[in-house]
C-alpha cells in the first residue's frame, strides 16, 4: 500500500533521526538517574521477565495515500483496543516476545477499499511472536532502549459488511496468518516500571479463497512495561 511505505518511510526516518541525536539525551537521563546502580538496568534484565500492558491502533485501509486525509483517520480502528504482552530476555541482545491484541472495526471506517456499514462492526483479536533484538547496549544507555523485530502471527477479523462504490459486498470472518516486522523503543523510568512505543508492519498470508480480503496491516501500540525482579522470579528457560 502506498500509504503503509509513506508511513513505514516517516517512521523509519524519524526513529532514524532518534538515534543520531540520543547520545544527548542519554547524557542528560544517565545524570538523573545517578541514584540507581550502574549495572540495575543494563545488566540485571538477562534471564527475567517482562510484562506489557498498552493500546493499539490498527491502519487496514488498503487505499493508499489521501491529500485530505495523510494520516488515513478514515482507516485507523482504535475500539476496545487493548494489547497484553510477555517477553523473556535470553541473556543477550535477544529477546522472545509475544502479544495479544484487540479492537474494533468500527461503522463508517474504511476497510480494504470498502465502508463499513451499520449493524456489521467487525472484532479484531491477534496472536504475535517476534524475536526482538535491543540496540541498548550498543549505545550505551540506561533509559533509552530502542529494538527492532521479525516474526509472525496469526489475525482474525470478524464478519462484516462494506460498501465499495455502490456495491454492498459481506465479508465472511477470515483469519490469516502474517509476517511481521518493525522497530520500536522502550523508556525506562526506573529498573522496574517504563513506557514503550512501537511500530509494526503485519503482511497478511494470501489463502486461495480469500485472496482480495487478506490484505497488509499497520498496527502502532503504545502502553507500561513491567520487569519482573529475578528474585522474585526465578524461572529460567
Amino acid at each position: 500500500m502506498k500509504k503503509s511505505k509513506l508511513l513505514g518511510i516517516i517512521a523509519t526516518a524519524l526513529f532514524c533521526s532518534s538515534l543520531i541525536n540520543a547520545q544527548n539525551v542519554f547524557n542528560a537521563s544517565n545524570a538523573s538517574l545517578n541514584h540507581l546502580d550502574n549495572t540495575t538496568i543494563v545488566n540485571e534484565i538477562a534471564g527475567n521477565w517482562f510484562l506489557s500492558l498498552g493500546l493499539n491502533i490498527i491502519d487496514d485501509g488498503g487505499a493508499g495515500y489521501h491529500k485530505t486525509d495523510p494520516l488515513n483517520t478514515n482507516s485507523s480502528h482504535f475500539s476496545n483496543p487493548f494489547m497484553l504482552g510477555a517477553e523473556y530476555n535470553t541473556g543477550t541482545n535477544f529477546s522472545i516476545n509475544t502479544s495479544f491484541s484487540f479492537n474494533k472495526y468500527l461503522i463508517g471506517k474504511n476497510v480494504d477499499g470498502g465502508i463499513i456499514q451499520k449493524g456489521s462492526e467487525a472484532g479484531y483479536v491477534a496472536f504475535d511472536a517476534t524475536a526482538k533484538y535491543a540496540l541498548k547496549k550498543i549505545l550505551n544507555s540506561k533509559v533509552f532502549d530502542p529494538y527492532v523485530f521479525a516474526g509472525a502471527g496469526y489475525t482474525k477479523i470478524g464478519k462484516h459488511t462494506s460498501l465499495f462504490g455502490t456495491e454492498l459486498k459481506r465479508i465472511p470472518a477470515i483469519g490469516r496468518m502474517t509476517l511481521n516486522y518493525g522497530f520500536g523503543a522502550n523508556f525506562w523510568l526506573s529498573n522496574t516500571w517504563g513506557v514503550y512505543l512501537n511500530f509494526m508492519a503485519k503482511y497478511g498470508v494470501k489463502q486461495k479463497n480469500y485472496e482480495a480480503e487478506i490484505t497488509n496491516q499497520l498496527q502502532f501500540s503504545f502502553g507500561g512495561i513491567y520487569h519482573i525482579p529475578s528474585n522474585n522470579f526465578n524461572w529460567r528457560v
